[in-house]
C-alpha cells in the first residue's frame, strides 16, 4: 500500500510538472503578439523612410553628375572641333524643354537650335533614370544650351534645376552655368536644409 501510494504521489508530481511545462510552452499572449507586431511595424516604417531618403539623395547626385558630364562633353566638342555645338532634348529635328527624356549634342553651324540635314549629330544620351523634372533657364529663354568654338556659351548664362518626383524640396538641385561655359553645383541651403538660389529663395520647379 505504501509503495502504491508513493507511485501515485510521483505520478501526480510528474503530471503537475507536465502541466507546468505545457503552460510555459503556449507562447506569446495576444497582447504580447500585438506589441511585437507594432514594434516591427515601427522599425519597418523607419527603415523605409531612411531608405527612400537615401535613394532620393543618391538619385539626385546621379542626375547632377550626368548633367555636368554632358555639359562638359558638349563644350569640349565645340572647342576641339572649332564649331558651334547645341545641347538640348530633340524631338525630331527641333529642340524642346523635355530634358528629362534625354539629351542630344549636335553641330549647329547656323546656330538656329535645330538639327538641320547638313549638320552632324554628335551624341544622343539617354536619361540616367526617371529623372523627375529638369528645367533649363537662361538669358534669351531658349530651350537649348549652345557653345561657341571658344567653349563659351552663346550669351546664355543660366541655370538648370533638377526636381525629383516627390519628397519635397530637400532633394532639388541647381547647376549654374557661367558665360564662360563652366557648370557648377550650388550648395547653398537655408536653416531647414532646403536648397536655395542666389537670392535665398527655395528652388522652384
Amino acid at each position: 500500500m505504501k509503495k502504491r501510494g508513493k507511485e501515485n504521489t510521483l505520478a501526480a508530481i510528474g503530471a503537475s510538472g507536465n502541466i507546468s511545462d505545457q503552460t510555459r510552452n503556449q507562447g506569446l499572449t495576444l497582447v504580447e503578439l500585438l506589441m511585437v507586431v507594432a514594434i516591427v511595424g515601427i522599425l519597418l516604417s523607419s527603415g523605409l523612410t531612411h531608405y527612400r531618403e537615401f535613394a532620393a539623395k543618391h538619385h539626385a547626385t546621379v542626375v547632377v553628375n550626368w548633367l555636368i558630364s554632358t555639359i562638359h562633353f558638349a563644350r569640349y566638342n565645340a572647342a576641339k572641333n572649332n564649331i558651334t555645338v547645341t545641347l538640348c532634348a530633340l524631338e525630331g529635328k527641333h529642340c524642346t524643354r523635355n530634358w528629362h527624356k534625354g539629351l542630344n549634342i549636335f553641330a549647329d553651324s547656323n546656330e538656329n537650335g535645330k538639327l538641320d540635314n547638313h549638320e552632324k549629330l554628335i551624341a544622343s544620351l539617354k536619361p540616367v533614370a526617371e529623372a523627375g523634372s529638369i528645367s533649363w533657364r537662361s538669358f534669351g529663354r531658349q530651350p537649348y544650351l549652345q557653345f561657341t568654338s571658344m567653349g563659351y556659351t552663346n550669351f546664355q548664362n543660366g541655370n538648370i534645376i533638377y526636381c525629383p518626383k516627390d519628397l519635397g524640396s530637400r532633394y532639388r538641385r541647381q547647376i549654374v552655368i557661367s558665360v564662360q561655359g563652366r557648370p557648377r553645383l550650388v550648395h547653398t541651403r537655408n536653416l531647414a536644409g532646403q536648397p536655395i538660389d542666389r537670392r535665398g529663395r527655395i528652388l522652384r520647379c
